[in-house]
């Protein structure tokens, strides 16, 4: 286990401008932080002998003058281990400083009471030191809200309320653990890592079991008061449409979850789909499935519109277990985001992107890394 850095806030500032935007020139990287040289200097001196960042090797970029030496994160600095948890099934990763995935594994369980689900838990957290002994430390992405990183206010698919996440693993493993809610730790690791890295602002949607919005706003994960930010999963979107569970009608949690996407195919053919079924004959060019497809796409598109409006992000990341559907609905997607958003705005930055479980267990790395630089 290698010991998190003391770091003051500009240093910190460096060593995460580092980490997003390297390989960066110092030249560069002073601009972006409003830094003198001398004090970059300083900084970068400090960092180095720290083992947290590194010099590249000299780069020629004109034909008079000293050669560049970029600067980046040193990725063998410190590992983290990443966790996913969903019903039945934890999936565990484990990444460098860098975040690049080392290793990926799973362990079930059908236990339903926490403490034994999260026994299992320490399981693969232990199987994973075992092998890689230099962890600093564990982040946990679940689907609810969780207060001071550690505690699940409550997780529906679970079954799970109040539960001290956090201190419980801690205690077991003798480790820090950073807890969060899954959808947020994902979009941290987008951010940072994946499809929105350089951005300074984002907007994650995931769409499958569940929907759900992460936000990054000026450079910053939004977590809002308590922790429920970017909660959209009953945004009226049709006037007229079906209720769902809690007696909203026309929601996105009764017109876009993998399990009403399924039901409506299902009601409009007069049969029952599984939402595989329903993605294999949407693909096969079912004619039926394909009008449920594209009048659920095109609303997808509506409900884009209205957060693109509210944050006018610089990229717009859809992705979870079920946006297959999008995929195969784009035109119908863009549709209803072209039709409902602002006049003003420029044509948005849309990518579509599958992801596995393990992609979102790399979001629980991201917040080890998080809590590793910044405390």
């Amino acid at each position: 286990m290698t010991a998190a850095p003391r770091l003051d806030k500009t240093a910190q500032s460096v060593a995460l401008a580092v980490l997003r935007h390297g390989p960066i020139a110092r030249a560069e990287l002073a601009r972006r932080l409003g830094l003198s040289s001398p004090s970059l200097t300083r900084l970068t001196k400090e960092l180095i002998k720290a083992r947290l960042i590194r010099e590249r090797p000299a780069e020629q970029r004109a034909a008079t003058g000293r050669p560049s030496l970029p600067l980046e994160i040193n990725g063998e600095a410190a590992q983290f281990i990443g966790i996913k948890i969903v019903a039945g099934t934890a999936y565990g990763v484990v990444t460098d400083l860098r975040g690049t995935v080392l290793d990926r594994r799973r362990i079930g369980s059908r236990a339903r009471v926490p403490s034994s689900f999260l026994g299992r838990v320490v399981e693969l957290i232990t199987d994973l030191r075992a092998e890689y002994p230099r962890v600093s430390g564990v982040g946990v992405g679940i689907g609810g809200p969780v207060l001071d990183g550690s505690v699940v206010q409550y997780a529906h698919f679970l079954g799970w309320g109040e539960v001290d996440v956090g201190a419980i693993l801690s205690a077991a493993v003798g480790l820090p653990v950073t807890v969060h809610n899954d959808v947020k730790a994902l979009t941290l690791a987008q951010h940072w890592f994946g499809a929105g890295r350089g951005c300074r602002s984002l907007v994650v949607i995931t769409v499958g079991v569940g929907f759900g919005c992460g936000l990054v706003i000026n450079d910053a994960l939004v977590d809002g008061d308590r922790g429920i930010s970017g909660e959209i999963g009953h945004w009226q979107l049709l006037a007229d449409g079906p209720e769902c569970g809690l007696g909203h009608r026309g929601c996105a949690s009764v017109l876009l979850t993998s399990s009403a996407l399924a039901q409506l195919a299902g009601q409009a053919a007069g049969t029952t789909f599984t939402f595989a079924e329903f993605l294999r004959l949407a693909r096969e060019g079912d004619p039926t499935v394909g009008m449920v497809l594209d009048t659920s796409a095109y609303q997808l598109g509506l409900l884009v519109a209205r957060i693109a409006d509210l944050v006018a992000p610089e990229r717009i990341v859809l992705c979870g277990d079920g946006v297959e559907f999008a995929m195969i609905g784009a035109e119908a997607v863009w549709n209803g985001l072209r039709d409902h958003r602002s006049m003003v705005a420029e044509e948005d930055d849309l990518i579509m992107e599958e992801l596995d479980f393990y992609d979102w267990a790399r979001g629980g790395a991201a917040l080890a890394i998080c809590r590793y630089l910044v405390g």
